[in-house]
């Protein structure tokens, strides 16, 4: 059986996108006959909360050892981490360039442990942080003459050049543009997050479209669980308002900061409460970042307490259950030149619950998915056009809208992505 090494600083059971990302590929790897590797580090939540504990990782100095639950031929080996917060961008690059250079050692005492139980890793598949992750694999690869395989799930040069423009040394972006095409054309095989990145690599880095394959990230399983039962657990267990019990809820579980422009969306409400009567719509965010006591403090003072709930990091499994309770998943994205060809990762999670999606964004790929299925809505990040939004799910019906969705879980489910893997792994 062949062996693969992923490289990744997030992975089950941390929060976010490229984590579940992460693990759906390692899934998919296996279910086509491979061991799986990974290396990783221990759950940060992205904001350098340690909470390995919760989850029974057992930690040691340096690295620790163990298999995911339910999947033999994965096997996890995590790194310790620096107690940085992972806030301001300072500090992630330190958490990145740390991981970079630590596990290059790891990676090879873990080639070594290995080779003694007969065990050779076929290749290294370096997936979070881009670049950094990047030149981890790709230093690895040449170390011990390997395939060297990429998955590009953001185009960081891109999204820190918007993002935190004018706060970098003019020479840092255009050094990042040169690395990451280096990076691009010496891998062996590039999996893209989405379809739109395949055109940005081959016009932008010149990279062959036969070595590029677009591989969503997935559907893991499909989640039936009633809407109204999921609302009295919550609700039992204190997680929502029981006011919230009758409403049309629009859910977000996710990373609260600037690019999501939640704020925009929290004054579209009180647009609604302001100019209508209407009262049967509200909105639950769940999650952690730099902006959520902002945004609870702009919720309390325009006094929407009673419409809009907002909680912090929860387990994937409560975060789901948020997601059943609700009627609709919310995709919210400022505009900017990386994150506008972006396709996140909740927008499975809501397909997998079955939810109709309210995409506020430009995300290319998603405004094609939301109107090529019909799954629901995407209007551009604007307050007054959010509130006719609002406007409009408060009075409509989705129900129709609920049934596209059914029809398209099964075109998502990795078990179908399996096969396009495994012939793209081949050629």
């Amino acid at each position: 059986m062949k062996t693969c090494l992923i490289s990744t600083i997030q992975f089950y059971p941390d929060f976010g996108g490229a984590a579940i990302r992460s693990l759906n590929i390692a899934k998919m790897l296996t279910r086509i006959g491979y061991n799986v590797v990974v290396l990783t580090v221990e759950p940060s939540y992205l904001r350098g909360l340690k909470r390995t504990e919760r989850h029974n990782v057992k930690v040691f100095d340096i690295m620790s050892e163990r298999t995911l639950n339910n999947e033999k031929n994965i096997r996890i080996y995590r790194l310790k981490m620096i107690p940085l917060q992972h806030i301001r961008l300072v500090d992630r690059i330190l958490r990145y360039v740390y991981f970079t250079v630590i596990s290059i050692i790891f990676l090879i005492l873990i080639r070594k442990k290995l080779r003694k139980e007969n065990i050779q890793i076929d290749f290294i598949y370096t997936h979070f942080p881009p670049l950094f992750s990047y030149m981890t694999g790709y230093i690895f690869s040449k170390l011990m003459k390997m395939r060297f395989l990429i998955d590009v799930q953001d185009l960081l040069p891109e999204q820190i050049e918007t993002i935190y423009k004018g706060s970098l040394n003019k020479f840092m972006i255009p050094l990042m543009y040169a690395l990451v095409r280096k990076m691009y054309r010496a891998a062996d095989k590039i999996t893209l997050a989405n379809l739109v990145m395949k055109k940005i690599l081959n016009k932008r880095y010149e990279i062959d479209m036969d070595k590029m394959m677009f591989l969503p990230t997935g559907i893991e399983q499909i989640i039936h669980y009633n809407k109204l039962r999921a609302r009295n657990v919550l609700i039992r267990k204190r997680l929502m308002p029981e006011s919230f019990i009758d409403k049309k809820l629009i859910i977000y579980t996710g990373v609260m900061d600037p690019p999501q422009s939640l704020d925009t969306i929290i004054k579209a409400f009180y647009n609604l409460r302001q100019k209508t009567s209407i009262n049967n719509i509200g909105l639950i965010l769940v999650g952690e970042g730099k902006m959520k006591n902002k945004l609870r403090r702009l919720v309390h003072e325009l006094n929407l307490n009673d419409i809009i709930y907002i909680h912090s990091y929860v387990p994937r499994s409560i975060a789901l259950l948020y997601i059943c309770a609700s009627d609709i998943g919310l995709v919210p994205l400022k505009l900017s030149k990386g994150l506008k060809i972006g396709l996140p990762t909740k927008f499975f999670d809501y397909i997998s619950c079955g939810k109709p999606i309210l995409n506020i964004s430009e995300s290319i790929e998603l405004h094609r998915l939301v109107y090529r299925y019909d799954i629901g809505l995407s209007v551009y990040p604007d307050e007054d056009v959010i509130y006719s939004a609002l406007l409009n799910i408060a009075k409509c019906s989705f129900v129709n809208k609920e049934q596209n969705v059914l029809k398209i879980q099964k075109e998502f489910d990795i078990n179908n992505l399996c096969n396009l893997l495994k012939r793209f792994l081949l050629l």
